[in-house]
């Protein structure tokens, strides 16, 4: 006998019914139409002389259980007062059992909750770190499809796109909860990045970058002639990247900054060696660090010689190693 049970809510409901009793009284009843006995069964569970005497019985019995199918016309995302049909069928001739329908209305449903897209952040946050320019976003990649490509630009009064995923949304609605007008996309904006200045140390670090300038462009005089170095500071830039969770790691990985000092470089070279040409060349390149920790609003410059960096490469003019840095990803620091 058919025994079913509507759970869930409405529109998302689901129908269980007594599958195990029925394949049950299935398979007794063709095990009989296979002309298996219950001596057979005892016989085969003793041992495998009996087991193998009554293997083409099971055989047969296997093949006829799948004459027989049943099944309802739908069972999930059902709503109060939707009509199900089940349905009982078996092929072949001689079936122990007749074809069979029979129609069910579904009822007893709970109700949904509608949510809104701030009641779902409540629950599964999205949060921006970082500072100003160059903020992260962090979420529940199980609920929200987010760009992520945004991460280490992202700009308060910006605004990002989120993409609720049709699996949470399916989720959600099996615990009774619905977002209010269907709502699957939204935008969000970004509020409460710290501007960068608020990270002490920096002017610190933009000193450390000059001192290491100076050692780099230090005059000499040698038996081939004497170099020497007109020094003039252009612009301070920096890059943020904030903490994230890396693949195969039990912490965050810690945020840290980036600094580049770009320099307008005259050199000149004197010769004292006669088949050696003089030379004078002014150009543009920058100097810095790379990697520096950043803990509670702090730099943390652990070796002075540790993160050094300094560009081989020159440019004919501010413009243009200006360009190259900012698609770097940095921005302009003016000293505070």
């Amino acid at each position: 006998m058919l025994k079913i049970d509507f759970k869930g809510y409405d529109g998302y409901g689901e129908v269980e019914f007594n599958h195990g009793e029925l394949d049950k009284t299935v398979t007794e009843v063709m095990y009989k139409e296979a002309g298996l006995t219950e001596k057979d069964i005892k016989d085969a569970e003793k041992g495998l002389d009996g087991l193998l005497n009554a293997i083409p019985k099971y055989l047969k019995a296997e093949q006829e259980k799948q004459r027989v199918s049943y099944s309802f016309d739908k069972t999930d995302h059902l709503k109060n007062g939707d009509k199900i049909i089940f349905t009982v069928t078996c092929s072949g001739e001689k079936c122990p059992f007749a074809k069979e329908t029979k129609e069910y209305e579904v009822k007893g449903l709970q109700e949904t909750e509608k949510i809104t897209t701030d009641d779902l952040e409540k629950e599964y946050p999205i949060t921006f770190i970082g500072y100003n320019h160059f903020g992260r976003v962090e979420f529940d990649d199980t609920i929200y499809d987010i760009n992520t490509k945004i991460n280490d630009t992202i700009t308060n009064d910006s605004e990002i796109k989120i993409k609720i995923k049709d699996s949470a949304i399916e989720e959600l609605a099996k615990k009774g909860k619905v977002i209010q007008d269907n709502i699957s996309e939204y935008k969000k904006k970004v509020t409460g990045l710290p501007e960068v200045s608020m990270i002490s140390g920096l002017d610190e670090l933009y000193d450390k970058v000059n001192i290491y300038m100076q050692t780099e462009t230090q005059n000499s005089d040698t038996d081939l002639g004497t170099t020497t170095y007109t020094v003039e500071k252009q612009k301070d830039y920096l890059e943020y990247k904030a903490p994230y969770k890396a693949a195969y790691v039990d912490d965050d990985l810690g945020g840290y900054i980036n600094v580049r000092t770009v320099y307008k470089i005259t050199k000149v070279f004197e010769t004292k060696f006669r088949y050696l040409e003089s030379s004078e060349k002014t150009y543009y390149t920058y100097f810095g660090y790379e990697g520096v920790d950043v803990v509670d609003n702090k730099v943390i410059l652990k070796d002075k010689n540790s993160g050094k960096t300094h560009s081989y490469s020159t440019w004919d003019n501010l413009e243009s190693i200006e360009a190259d840095i900012k698609n770097d990803g940095y921005m302009e620091y003016k000293t505070q």
